[in-house]
């Protein structure tokens, strides 16, 4: 989308909205030369990220996961944006958070006996543990129905009980501030 249009489309929300509510823009980048963000960021009140760590990949035949936040200097860096934002009176939002395996083929073939490769609960939980570390004022888990899912077809509660467990330090961790 171009900028103009976009910066038409804030005006025009903006101009319906007697709450005056904030009004966010949300990228995905995945490599430090994607600077679209930076535009969000101009002209938004919330500058907001789908962040997806543990990507599939698939180069000559050869599959892979890989962690995008640990690209080193060729990632996206959520810290800078997180600190800018909040630099410029904004709030950082991370509006989707990898919170369930992401799959090229059937996920109704993943079970705890095969799991996925590109998440599991200990890497949901560095997600999380990410996500607070780059300054997000708000984190949505986008994946519940998976957690639902494990829970109630295969007895599993490990993604369910890490969830509430981070959502229990973050509210001891918010009470402290």
């Amino acid at each position: 989308l171009s900028r103009a249009y976009v910066e038409e489309v804030v005006a025009a929300i903006r101009a319906n909205d007697p709450q005056g509510r904030p009004v966010s823009i949300n990228h995905a980048q995945h490599w430090v030369f994607d600077q679209r963000w930076r535009d969000a960021l101009a002209d938004s009140d919330v500058l907001a990220a789908s962040l997806y760590p543990f990507r599939n990949y698939n180069i000559a035949g050869i599959h892979f996961v890989a962690n995008i936040v640990e690209f080193g200097p060729l990632g996206s860096n959520y810290r800078l944006q997180g600190r800018l934002a909040h630099e410029a009176g904004k709030q950082f939002w991370i509006t989707e958070l990898q919170a369930e395996p992401w799959t090229d083929g059937d996920a109704r073939l993943i079970s705890p006996q095969h799991p996925s490769p590109n998440l599991s609960p200990a890497k949901l939980r560095q997600n999380i543990e990410y996500g607070r570390r780059a300054g997000a004022d708000r984190l949505y888990l986008w994946g519940a129905e998976w957690w639902l899912f494990e829970e109630e077809r295969y007895g599993d509660s490990r993604w369910m009980e890490t969830v509430k467990a981070a959502v229990a330090e973050g509210q001891a961790a918010a009470v402290k501030r």
